[in-house]
């Protein structure tokens, strides 16, 4: 499906991405910040100088191993293949990398000068498989703008591991708690996000995907090994020449400046990335969204390294004595290279999106060449003072020439860029300088406290009247508008409370095609059907309720050519229809029916409520001699369709529902696999019939009933549904039930529908996906046929959907309780697949790309019916057999 995200909820989106960047940045550094300064006031220099080693060396094996793979999923967009594979990728080069490295610790450490740090090494190995997966897998939520749940995935992994390290720590663990914290961390995160999307935890290698993988990462991969080498480089040279007790404190202040770059410029670089993407062929957009980027990071990052440059060293002196006092002079210098990395991050970001990774791969060398040839004699005459110098000459140059390229690549001028940076520079420096003089006025920890207020205050000055628009711009993006609900803009998104019409275009079309709705709706779904083959369901844009030519193709896209199909043979068919009175659906549905291109079917209405007389008076009103009527007392779907099947003598039987309508061609090619005897059973693609309320829309959001626009087959040996948990066990893959046809042998053969089963029985669902499931574990085939077009009346109000809702959950649960209880055949093998069940009976277990834009509670309300169905169930059996004596009885028993 083709999607349009408007700029202005592009923007929110990247907004609030940012914030929930820098709050997991944050919240990660902050736990590794805890645990750093509360083992500072009781680790020696030279323990955390073998603790920075254990981290230098997991650093280079993650940039050795890493290959570009989160980087490469958002540049090369959504495919199930490429991520699986990416994820695959991501697991394997991991664990090989931290593998390898555990392996080599001991003569790495040797190497290093630093044997003490083995066991740490060791430990912090672990550390590499978790990462490497969890930075795809978050990169792949981040890719569909879901930054929230990244964010909090780091946050609570954060939580974690704080909790962990400091208890470590308490325990006398020393160096351990440290880097056991650093391990913790990756492992907490991928848990949280594997709970979060349990599918992207499916990994998988497709040569051809990984080639694509490959061709883009290669850049950032061999960019980040030489990012890693010359970030790293330094460590090696201060612990190599000036020793492990010099690395300590060099260490020290490196891990204070480069604080603001990981919570500013990576969390803004993650955000903008996936952003930039979506706005690729957007040059103009592009561009202001680089300038945007580039704004945020540097007055974000200018006010802790402003502060850190000019007050630094006189506030670690009040928290720590004169123990780091050597390194005071390191760490001013030190501040100009987190600005200038956060910098480069930002452009880099930028490059990467446009396809120009080569660049800073370039930039990445330049700055290795350069530390190696300034490191060995700044570090031997000035120690700490001189790695800093040698770093800080080194990431300038790459990063002017980023910053250049960046500029030459967006068209966004350099001067105006250049400009904004020194501009919050400038707000920094200040608001150092305020911080400073408070700081020698006011003694003890107050001054501390006083002086970062007053640091804070004299910055946010400064952006207020440096960049006055700059914060109304960001206060707009970040205020949620209510006025848009109330009074829809015509480019409203498809969940505004306006609905989005529904509607078909055929192609090929001649000449110009000019959609035109009512001027109410800003947004259309469409259904588009290539010589009458259903080919894509998209999003379209409208102004003033219209879409013009240009605005359709680009929405519809490039599609393969195909020919008219050759229309299928027909046979004998019953469509059955059950329904509980409802007069104004059923002559819809009927009079859709009586219109179907078909040459031998009847129609066989089931009024499950026959008391009204509704029904039978609609039916009455209709001379057609296929149509007739019978009733079927006993409440419940199930019993209503059995009724139907006995009453009936045709070999085909059809069902759909009362508040469905069907295409003309929909039972010819509903029936066509049964017909050619290539299945017993088949199921039709389901749309909504209209997107009206606000209901509907949630409703299609969470994933509807449509099931692609691709013929499948599935059976037990060669088809499977390879995108399902516990296929065949669930049946939500093969179709649904308001479009489905049997042969009535095997309906025979497994008794037709559960009654216990079914909306109108205690668990209010499930007996299609039984019926499915069941068919195909009997070693049946099942064809889904999108050619067979259902249209569906989804609920129209809020109480009836959650109500909807709930059932599936009632309904799926009582179909895998009913299997567990009454097959040995089926036990065993929800057994055997107990894991990947449990996580399909998580809430919102995988629908559809849009499910993001249901509300939340859905799937609380589907989690709750699945919670309730073992009771519901056994109820619902004894229930059933107080009617046995009155249901209808088709063939076997089950």
């Amino acid at each position: 499906m083709t999607e349009v995200v408007e700029e202005p909820e592009l923007g929110r989106a990247a907004a609030r991405g940012g914030i929930w960047g820098v709050a997991g940045e944050t919240s990660s550094r902050a736990a590794q910040s805890i645990c750093f300064f509360v083992l500072a006031s009781v680790l020696t220099p030279k323990q955390f100088g073998a603790a920075a080693v254990a981290f230098v060396c997991v650093q280079v094996a993650n940039a050795l191993t890493y290959a570009g793979l989160g980087a490469a999923t958002q540049v090369l967009g959504p495919d199930v293949r490429r991520d699986r594979t990416a994820v695959g990728m991501a697991m394997v080069s991991g664990g090989a990398g931290g593998l390898l490295l555990a392996a080599l610790a001991g003569p790495l450490c040797d190497l290093l000068g630093a044997p003490d740090a083995t066991g740490l090494v060791r430990l912090v190995a672990l550390a590499l498989p978790l990462a490497q997966t969890g930075e795809v897998v978050s990169a792949l939520l981040d890719r569909e703008l879901l930054f929230k749940q990244t964010g909090l995935a780091v946050v609570l992994a954060s939580v974690v591991s704080a909790v962990v390290g400091l208890w470590m720590a308490a325990a006398g663990a020393g160096a351990e708690a440290l880097v056991a914290q650093g391990v913790v961390q990756p492992g907490a995160r991928l848990l949280f996000l594997a709970v979060r999307r349990p599918s992207a935890l499916r990994p998988s290698f497709h040569r051809a995907e990984a080639g694509e993988l490959w061709g883009t990462g290669k850049e950032i991969l061999v960019g980040g090994v030489f990012a890693t080498a010359s970030g790293n480089v330094d460590n090696v040279a201060v612990s190599a020449i000036a020793g492990p007790a010099a690395l300590g404190g060099y260490g020290f202040v490196y891990n204070l400046t480069t604080l603001p770059y990981f919570l500013v410029g990576l969390a803004v670089g993650r955000v903008a990335l996936p952003v930039y993407a979506t706005l690729h062929a957007r040059s103009e957009s592009v561009r202001t969204a680089f300038l945007t980027a580039l704004e945020s990071t540097s007055w974000l990052a200018a006010l802790p390294l402003g502060y850190l440059a000019v007050a630094g060293p006189e506030s670690l002196q009040l928290l720590f004595g004169h123990k780091w006092d050597y390194v005071g002079w390191a760490l001013r210098v030190l501040a100009l290279h987190g600005l200038l990395r956060t910098i480069e991050t930002t452009s880099g970001s930028v490059l990467i999106s446009l396809g120009q990774a080569d660049v800073m791969r370039r930039v990445q060398q330049w700055q290795l060449a350069a530390v190696l040839v300034l490191l060995g004699p700044l570090v031997y005459a000035k120690g700490p003072l001189g790695a800093a110098i040698a770093v800080v000459t080194a990431v300038a140059v790459g990063t002017a020439y980023s910053f250049t390229r960046a500029s030459r690549s967006t068209k966004a001028p350099a001067t105006t860029m250049l400009a904004r940076v020194l501009e919050a520079a400038a707000g920094g420096l200040a608001g150092g300088a305020v911080g400073l003089l408070v700081l020698d006025a006011v003694p003890g920890a107050p001054g501390l406290v006083l002086s970062l207020l007053a640091a804070s205050a004299t910055w946010l000055l400064s952006l207020v009247v440096l960049r006055p628009h700059t914060v109304r711009q960001g206060a707009g993006l970040l205020r949620k508008v209510p006025e848009r609900v109330a009074e829809p803009e015509p480019s409203a998104e498809p969940d505004a409370l306006v609905g989005a019409p529904v509607a078909v275009l055929d192609l090929p079309w001649e000449g110009s095609l000019e959609l035109s709705l009512d001027s109410r709706y800003g947004f259309a779904r469409v259904l588009v059907r290539q010589q009458g083959q259903p080919a894509a369901w998209v999003g379209v844009p409208l102004r003033q309720g219209s879409a013009t030519d240009a605005e359709l193709r680009r929405a519809v896209g490039d599609l393969p050519p195909t020919r008219a199909p050759d229309l299928p043979a027909t046979g004998e068919v019953c469509v059955v229809v059950c329904t509980v009175g409802r007069p104004e659906m059923l002559t819809r549905v009927l009079t859709s029916l009586l219109a179907l291109d078909h040459t031998a079917f009847e129609v066989l209405v089931v009024d499950n409520r026959p008391a009204t007389g509704e029904a039978r008076a609609v039916v009455d009103a209709i001379d057609d001699r296929r149509l007739r009527i019978v009733d079927e007392p006993v409440p419940g779907l199930s019993a209503a369709r059995n009724r139907g099947i006995a009453e009936s003598t045709a070999p085909i039987l059809a069902f759909t529902d009362d508040d469905a309508v069907v295409d003309p061609q929909w039972l010819r090619w509903l029936t066509a696999p049964l017909v050619a005897q290539e299945a017993s059973v088949s199921t039709g693609l389901v749309l909504p019939l209209e997107l009206e309320t606000p209901a509907q829309l949630h409703f299609e959001g969470y994933g509807g009933f449509a099931r692609g626009m691709v013929r499948r087959s599935f059976d037990l040996k060669v088809n499977t549904a390879d995108d399902h948990l516990v296929y065949p066990f669930s049946g939500g893959s093969f179709g649904s039930g308001n479009s489905m046809a049997f042969t009535r042998a095997c309906l025979e053969e497994i008794g037709g529908f559960d009654v216990a089963l079914g909306a109108g029985s205690l668990t209010g669902g499930g007996e299609d996906i039984d019926a499915f499931s069941h068919l195909v574990l009997r070693g049946h085939t099942l064809v889904y046929e999108p050619r067979a077009v259902c249209w569906h009346e989804h609920r129209r109000d809020p109480e009836s959907l959650d109500q909807q809702v709930f059932t599936y959950g009632t309904g799926f649960g009582a179909v895998q309780v009913k299997w567990l209880l009454r097959s040995n055949r089926m036990r065993w093998g929800l057994l055997r697949k107990l894991g990947t069940l449990l996580q399909a009976l998580r809430p919102g277990r995988p629908k559809a790309a849009a499910a993001r834009e249901s509300p939340p509670e859905l799937s609380v309300l589907e989690l709750r019916g699945m919670l309730a169905s073992p009771r519901l169930y056994l109820r619902a059996r004894r229930v059933a057999r107080g009617h046995s004596g009155q249901l209808a009885r088709i063939g076997g028993r089950r």
